[in-house]
């Protein structure tokens, strides 16, 4: 479209052809240039490269991450396995914190909480209730809602370690080189 502009990544396969683009779906931070200028995508396209399946996505940080990987999740699972995976936030935090923050370990009640919440979940899975029989790949969606679990909770604990001590560049730079890596397991 005349005078809009989008932050766009193209898929190149190998012989240098251009199998498809990746419009950036998520907002850039609030004072950001590049929300003057582009305008955002609306989707995740999956682009087969030599039988391959290849994703894209671009600024990577703690809140597109999980967005990102929820979505990627719900192309091969339903709502309902992405929901049950969901619910496992709470304990990755909580097992995570236990081991990187001295302040946060777990207490009998806590650990008493989480089995109480995991439990819901295990009756869940076990009853068939999980939004698998709509077809698709359990471990390819499971993978996926794994990625998303894992950022929501390292960005948790990563704040809340840090809070207050840490300058806002060296964020973006732990984003953007998670983001690399992340990308380049995907891909």
């Amino acid at each position: 479209s005349s005078g809009l502009y989008y932050d766009t990544a193209m898929v190149i396969d190998p012989a240098g052809e251009i199998v498809g683009k990746y419009r950036k779906t998520h907002p850039a931070g609030l004072r950001s240039v590049e929300k003057i200028y582009f305008r955002y995508g609306s989707r995740f396209p999956v682009f087969e490269i030599a039988g391959w399946k290849v994703g894209i996505a671009m600024g990577l940080s703690s809140q597109a991450a999980p967005f990102i990987f929820s979505n990627l999740a719900l192309q091969h699972a339903g709502a309902g396995f992405l929901g049950l995976m969901t619910a496992l936030i709470p304990l990755m935090i909580a097992t995570m914190a236990h081991f990187t923050l001295p302040d946060e370990r777990l207490s009998v009640p806590k650990t008493i909480g989480l089995v109480v919440g995991l439990s819901g979940v295990a009756v869940l899975f076990l009853s068939g209730d999980t939004g698998l029989a709509e077809g698709g790949d359990p471990i390819v969606a499971g993978l996926f809602g794994l990625g998303a679990i894992l950022a929501i909770s390292g960005g948790s604990i990563y704040a809340k370690r840090y809070a207050g001590q840490y300058d806002p560049l060296d964020v973006t730079g732990i984003h953007f080189a998670s983001g690399t890596v992340i990308i380049a397991v995907i891909t």
